[in-house]
């Protein structure tokens, strides 16, 4: 085991983690959560006035007192601010949660495994972040990417053929035994959302510099990170012309993008529970983790969040968030994942045998 540990720590030259103040906070589940917008008027992607993404303070505070107000019994988001950081909680969270019960890890991709980038097809792996998720499959932890993007894209980009891969927002799915399961619905609407992609193309991409379509088979995204954030307004109006001419369609938001999607009641939380189900993880011995950046993570936060670990990565304090646990960027979530793994060690050393509790047998 030391072998392995001094292997990776070789592959992964690890900072030192600084001492951070830890805000013990709760968050789960709470209705519309539509309703908060989470971007800040510091994020590159802000345009004054917009839904989605303009200085949005007044409106995340009206958000979070409307639901605190109005959600009784229940617990609701909170600011990112305020949440411990998964870093600082890991060890204890794993001597008094994990041990002895079965663990099933699930992330996104942009902004949560690879960092945010102006060119969506540059958004590379890290190597060190590679070998981290390797690794943890090694001893026996199911680990599934769960992402917007198509998911051959995902599986091209990650290259580990021992990881389970939801692509589309969940709508694309499969597994290291080769079995794929595309959503029969979301198939039917593949007409519809190509002349929707066409007429953003010529609409939008065509007028708007720096936009850009990109096809995720069961879905489409339209990105904007590019434009001068004077203009997106305007794009989002013409998007939204476009869309009304499209009923099986709908706009949902993520960071400088607008996710086009089949009218169906599928998303990222419907995702992971299926494979939960799929897995026969989704027993009361099960701790699920999911770990985040984006808004359309936050179904699959309020999947797991109750009974296991969600994450969000996020810099900004008004991050309204259904998250228990914070991680700033990716670098830490590369930083969590080898902790993480390096506990599972240790336990194992002391004589449980994690990889058999982790595969539930």
């Amino acid at each position: 085991m030391q072998g392995q540990l001094k292997e990776l720590s070789e592959t992964i030259n690890l900072p030192s983690l600084g001492e951070r103040e830890v805000l013990v906070a709760n968050a789960s589940v709470a209705d519309n959560m539509g309703n908060i917008v989470y971007n800040s008027s510091t994020s590159p992607c802000h345009s004054e006035g917009s839904r989605g993404y303009g200085n949005t303070s007044g409106i995340e505070n009206e958000a979070l007192r409307h639901l605190e107000g109005n959600v009784q019994g229940r617990l609701v988001p909170k600011e990112a601010s305020t949440l411990p950081s998964a870093l600082d909680c890991l060890s204890e969270f794993v001597s008094k949660k994990l041990l002895n019960r079965k663990v099933i890890l699930f992330l996104d991709y942009d902004g949560t495994l690879s960092p945010i980038v102006d060119d969506p097809d540059s958004a590379f792996l890290p190597e060190e972040t590679k070998v981290a998720l390797l690794k943890l499959t090694q001893v026996g932890i199911p680990v599934a990417i769960v992402s917007g993007r198509a998911r051959k894209k995902i599986q091209n980009f990650v290259n580990i053929d021992t990881l389970y891969y939801a692509g589309s927002h969940g709508f694309d799915i499969c597994g290291p035994n080769g079995y794929i399961v595309p959503h029969q619905v979301a198939g039917e609407a593949l007409p519809v959302l190509g002349k929707a992609a066409e007429m953003i193309e010529e609409q939008i991409v065509n007028k708007f510099p720096g936009s850009s379509i990109e096809d995720n088979i069961l879905s489409k995204t339209l990105h904007y990170r590019r434009c001068p954030p004077s203009v997106v307004p305007e794009l989002e109006r013409k998007l939204d012309d476009i869309l009304q001419r499209f009923p099986q369609l709908h706009k949902t938001y993520g960071k400088c993008v607008f996710e086009i999607r089949p009218k169906i009641n599928w998303d990222k939380g419907k995702a992971v529970e299926w494979l939960l189900s799929e897995l026969a993880m989704d027993s009361p011995d099960v701790v699920p983790i999911y770990i985040g950046d984006d808004r359309t993570d936050e179904d699959a936060f309020r999947v797991v969040v109750e009974r296991g670990v969600a994450i969000i990565v996020a810099e900004d304090s008004r991050y309204a968030t259904f998250a228990n646990f914070r991680l700033k960027d990716p670098f830490e979530v590369r930083n969590f994942l080898v902790k993480f793994w390096a506990s599972i060690l240790d336990i194992m050393e002391k004589g449980n045998n994690w990889d058999k509790l982790a595969d539930g047998k």
